[in-house]
């Protein structure tokens, strides 16, 4: 073959490549609003269709409960899960950090007004608890309490604090702080000061490994020119 030839061949295989879409990431997740819902409006969803947008990769989110959700990532079926705090991967063999957060997280009590606020973790054996499974941060921490119930889903949860069967939920501040807003009037409030505050991060399957380091980048550039705060306030409608 000439030179001639193989210059074209090689132009067209590079323009093939050019114009063929890249294949899809799969994400799932177990977030609500305001992180994450159907309509694409959560943070999470702005912010990751934004990271991904600027690699030229499409991105598809499928939603499941909280424990589904790191099995599917886990066994490969989909590429990711996100909204998770960093000791995921010491749990989940299979998944790997992107190590640039996406968003800080306070992890806080809903009570009945009236009953008596908890302040750390330790103080929660003198309540009945719920949270959701698959929390891991209330699973690592939560070990000592007069009775513990699991839910699967917020509004499961909440239920359990307005029948009275629980005195305490543990779940994230905005996500309460929206259900309340969504469900009013209800009697439950919140505990001012959050019981933890951690980073959230993205995990990504070992076989989506390779693109850790364009995802990092693109989320610090997204920070770096003020997307990120505008993202922020266009999900949460102001800057946290």
């Amino acid at each position: 073959m000439g030179a001639i030839k193989v210059i074209l061949l090689i132009a067209g295989m590079l323009l093939f490549a050019m114009t063929v879409p890249a294949e899809p990431i799969v994400l799932a997740t177990a977030d609500t609003a305001p992180f994450s819902d159907e309509d694409g409006t959560g943070f999470y969803d702005l912010l990751l269709n934004e990271a991904f947008r600027r690699l030229g990769i499409p991105l598809e989110i499928r939603r499941f409960p909280s424990e589904r959700a790191l099995h599917e990532a886990n066994t490969g079926r989909v590429d990711g899960e996100f909204g998770r705090i960093e000791q995921i991967g010491e749990l989940y063999e299979n998944l790997r950090l992107v190590p640039e957060p996406l968003i800080e997280w306070h992890f806080s009590a809903f009570l009945r007004p009236g009953t008596t606020h908890p302040r750390s973790f330790e103080d929660l054996r003198e309540y009945h608890v719920g949270f959701i499974r698959g929390w891991k941060i209330y699973e690592e921490n939560v070990r000592d309490t007069r009775s513990l119930t699991l839910a699967v889903a917020e509004d499961q949860l909440f239920h359990l604090l307005e029948a009275q069967r629980v005195d305490v939920v543990l779940y994230n501040r905005l996500r309460g702080l929206a259900w309340i807003q969504r469900n009013a009037p209800v009697s439950v409030e919140i505990v001012p000061e959050p019981l933890a505050v951690r980073p959230m991060y993205l995990f990504l399957h070992y076989r989506k490994e390779f693109l850790i380091p364009q995802i990092s980048r693109a989320l610090q550039d997204i920070r770096r020119d003020g997307t990120y705060d505008e993202l922020q306030a266009e999900a949460f409608g102001f800057v946290p």
